[in-house]
């Protein structure tokens, strides 16, 4: 899974709209559907927003799953 797919899925599972995660880290909707569809990345402080938002560590959302 890499950046765009975990976004994706941590925004899901907390049942928000791309509109509605924007609003909460003060970017556009048009920014979270590039992260999610690939095309850009967030600056590395709306990262830290974001793990902090999802609960999850930086890392967890940056690094792909380790293949065996």
């Amino acid at each position: 899974m890499n950046f765009s797919e975990r976004l994706k899925k941590e925004r899901e599972k907390k049942g928000w709209s791309q509109a509605e995660l924007a609003e909460k880290i003060h970017v556009s909707r048009q920014s979270v559907s590039k992260w999610e569809t690939g095309k850009n990345y967030p600056s590395i402080e709306v990262i830290i927003d974001l793990s902090d938002l999802f609960g999850i560590t930086i890392d967890e959302l940056l690094r792909s799953e380790m293949m065996n």
